[in-house]
């Protein structure tokens, strides 16, 4: 279940992954996956986003269309780009620029995640593609 904050609506969370102080769980998803986990209602809101613009687009809509084939994708993915755009350059500037070391799983607090979202925001440049580029892309 995803929900935004209705005081700060570009801010955006999960009850999945709202993990408070529980080291186990941490541990068990890993420093990516929470990272991913946490950004997860953006990554929802811009494949709604590109949705919409497809419905608004005409008739014949493609709802989902790869920005790199050009082909309709039923199973979309949505890409980070590639060399600093990529998702492992991003968490790896957000730990450089923020946390000034590399995340440990103990690092991972409600605190931490709005400061993440933020930062990935900015950073992000984000693509729809079909799993064939996507995964081409890695």
């Amino acid at each position: 279940v995803f929900f935004r904050n209705k005081r700060d609506p570009s801010e955006c969370h999960s009850v999945a992954n709202t993990l408070g102080d529980s080291k186990k769980k941490r541990a068990a998803l890993g420093v990516s996956g929470w990272l991913r986990q946490a950004v997860d209602c953006q990554i929802r809101s811009y494949r709604q986003k590109r949705k919409i613009q497809a419905r608004m687009s005409g008739p014949d809509y493609k709802p989902y269309k790869c920005d790199l084939c050009n082909k309709t994708c039923r199973n979309n993915h949505v890409d980070h780009g590639t060399g600093e755009q990529s998702f492992r350059e991003i968490v790896t500037a957000f730990e450089a620029e923020v946390v000034q070391r590399p995340l440990t799983p103990s690092d991972l607090t409600d605190e931490l995640r709005p400061e993440w979202q933020k930062f990935h925001r900015k950073r992000a440049r984000l693509s729809l593609t079909c799993a064939l580029c996507n995964l081409r892309n890695k």
